[in-house]
């Protein structure tokens, strides 16, 4: 029997994908990772770093996890005090 190619995501796909279906309004995580290319762990990969270079914020609220583009403000924040990202579960 001969293994199956697993087919590859880059990296780059995910993000893109990732930052199309989001606006600045948090929508809950689960909803849309369903709707984007590649493995779960590669899903929270981007989100994670999307997030840590100040791309999207991301909330969890009694262990649900909503995602959105960050806005002007949040960026302006995230400028101003680099490497400092918080991630803060409610």
């Amino acid at each position: 029997m001969t293994p199956t190619a697993t087919p590859t995501v880059d990296r780059a796909e995910i993000d893109a994908a990732l930052l199309a279906a989001l606006d600045t309004e948090l929508r809950p995580w689960k909803p849309i990772s369903r709707r984007l290319p590649g493995t779960e762990a590669e899903q929270l990969a981007a989100m994670s770093a999307l997030w840590s270079r100040g791309e999207i914020e991301a909330v969890v609220i009694r262990g649900r996890t909503y995602v959105g583009r960050s806005d002007e403000m949040s960026r302006a924040a995230f400028a101003a005090t680099p490497g400092r990202r918080r991630l803060i579960a409610l």
